[in-house]
C-alpha cells in the first residue's frame, strides 16, 4: 500500500477458520489508530511492515504483514 506523507490508508486484517471471537495486536503501534483493531488506519511518517498476530481463545495463529510505503 502506498500513501504521501500525511495521508493514512486502512489495514484488514480478519481471523479465519472457525467462528471468533477474535483478539488483534498490530506491530508497531505507533502510526496506528487502533492497534487492537482488525481495520486500523494506518499513518506512519515514513515506510514501515505492520505485522498482525491474530488470537483465538489464547492461541495465536501465524503472523501476517503488510507493507505501508510513504
Amino acid at each position: 500500500k502506498e500513501i504521501c506523507p500525511g495521508d493514512s490508508v486502512q489495514l484488514n486484517g480478519l481471523g479465519g477458520g472457525s467462528s471468533g471471537p477474535y483478539t488483534y495486536r498490530w506491530v508497531p503501534a505507533d502510526g496506528l489508530s487502533d492497534p487492537t483493531s482488525p481495520t486500523p488506519l494506518a499513518s506512519p511518517d515514513s515506510t514501515r511492515f505492520y505485522t498482525l498476530f491474530v488470537a483465538q481463545n489464547g492461541c495465536e495463529g501465524f503472523p501476517d504483514s503488510t507493507l505501508v510505503q510513504v
